[in-house]
Order: C-alpha cells, then sequence, then structure tokens
C-alpha cells in the first residue's frame, strides 16, 4: 500500500520515473493502462491521470489521446529539474552538474559584478566575512582535509548574493536545480568542493572584484575557484568516498 503520508499521485509517478530515467522501460514503450496502474499500485485512477500529467510536464512521456502514452527520451526532452533525479553519487553525473555550474558561476560573477547594488555589495561583504570566519573555524577544528557542511552551507550563502545580484531568474532557478542535487550527496559534495571551499586568496578576489565592480576579474576569479572542483571530479582524480 502507498505510505499514507505521501500523496498517492506522488508514489506512482516516482515509481513510473525511476523506471524511465534507469532505462527499465526505454523510448517508444508504452507506459501500462491506467486500469493497470491502479491496481498495481491499488490507488485510484485519478491519481494515476494526476501521476501521468506530471511525467508529461516533466517531459518523459508523451499522451496520445485515445491511445498509448509512450515513453520519450528524457535526455532530449526532458529539462534541468531531473537533474535531481539522477543518481546523484555516480561521478559522471556530479561531473556533469558541476561543469555546468562552472559555467553559469563565471557568467553571475562578471554579471554580478555589473549590475549588484549598493544593498547587493553590502550584503556580499557580510556574507564574504561570515564565510573566511566559517573558514577559520572548519581549519582549526576539522582540519583543512575535510570541511564540513557548514563551511559549504557559509559558501552557499555567498554565492547566493551574487545570483541574486545578476537579477537573472534563469541564472537563479537553474542555481537551485544544481543545489537540489547537492544536497543529496552533502557528505560527499564537501569532498569534491575541498579545494574550492579552501582557496581563501580566490574567493577574496572574487568579492574584491565584485565589490570593485571588475567583470573580467570577477570572471577570472569564479573560474579559477570552480576549476578545482572540477579537477576533483576528472576520470582518473575523483575522490573516494
Amino acid at each position: 500500500m502507498p505510505d499514507a503520508r505521501v500523496p498517492v499521485s506522488t508514489v506512482v509517478y516516482d515509481a513510473l520515473r525511476a523506471d524511465i530515467l534507469s532505462g527499465r522501460v526505454r523510448p517508444g514503450d508504452g507506459i501500462p493502462s491506467e486500469r493497470t496502474l491502479s491496481e498495481r499500485f491499488e490507488v485510484n485512477r485519478h491519481a494515476v491521470r494526476e501521476a501521468v500529467k506530471r511525467l508529461q510536464q516533466a517531459g518523459l512521456v508523451q499522451v496520445s489521446h485515445g491511445g498509448a502514452t509512450r515513453v520519450l527520451d528524457w535526455r532530449r526532452t526532458g529539462g534541468l529539474e531531473l537533474l535531481v533525479d539522477l543518481p546523484p553519487e555516480d561521478v559522471g553525473v556530479a561531473r556533469a552538474a558541476y561543469e555546468l555550474r562552472a559555467c553559469i558561476a563565471a557568467d553571475v560573477a562578471a554579471r554580478a559584478a555589473a549590475r549588484a547594488t549598493d544593498e547587493d555589495r553590502a550584503s556580499l561583504a557580510a556574507r564574504a566575512a561570515a564565510f573566511a570566519a566559517a573558514r577559520e573555524h572548519c581549519v582549526a577544528t576539522d582540519g583543512p582535509v575535510s570541511p564540513g557542511p557548514a563551511l559549504l552551507d557559509a559558501y552557499r550563502e555567498l554565492w547566493d548574493v551574487l545570483v541574486d545580484a545578476t537579477g537573472n531568474i534563469a541564472y537563479r532557478l537553474a542555481y537551485n536545480s544544481l543545489l537540489h542535487g547537492e544536497d543529496a550527496v552533502t557528505a560527499v559534495a564537501v569532498i569534491y568542493l575541498r579545494d574550492e571551499l579552501l582557496d581563501a586568496e580566490t574567493t577574496d578576489a572574487l568579492v574584491a572584484a565584485v565589490l570593485d565592480s571588475d567583470a573580467d576579474a570577477a570572471r577570472a576569479a569564479a573560474a579559477t575557484l570552480t576549476a578545482h572542483t572540477l579537477t576533483a571530479l576528472s576520470p582518473t582524480e575523483a575522490p573516494s568516498r
């Protein structure tokens, strides 16, 4: 029986989504009928219809009125929101996510430098000071090899200001999707991000560039920071869990 604390349509959606993303059902395959799914999950047909509607909105299936509902190739029809549904512990998935993050980070830094308001700059200075304090505490207590989730949180808060300073909703939504994926593997993320989190000199350079409205310097600093993590996720150098 479905968990009473979870909407029954979500139970159906999650199961079908997992089948599609894992490849257990392939592009072009039809999904079972409403009746079959109702019986399989012991739910009413309304819940099944809601689940299928969500699959359609996610670009996972195509619904043909009067015909079968068929699975699509989600790599060609899905959106960034599917990133959080892929196995984040997979190094290949993590590397893909952080490569996208590196591209976004460079643009975010440059646009924040060009567009930040006085209020944004004040917030950035405050978040940078809080991050520096968290980093010093982490190094003093945990050692530089293993920064903890508290340092990651402080770093995220710094980037939150930068993203908001761009005034670009697309960057914000993409950044949110990347964070949701990272949330699933925080313990591994802090390993991948270790050198980035502990690079005080480049973080300070990034903040100074934004405060000085130097877009080129901000872009360069962001690229240097994120390059640490891409190196950690290279096929030959990815850290073990």
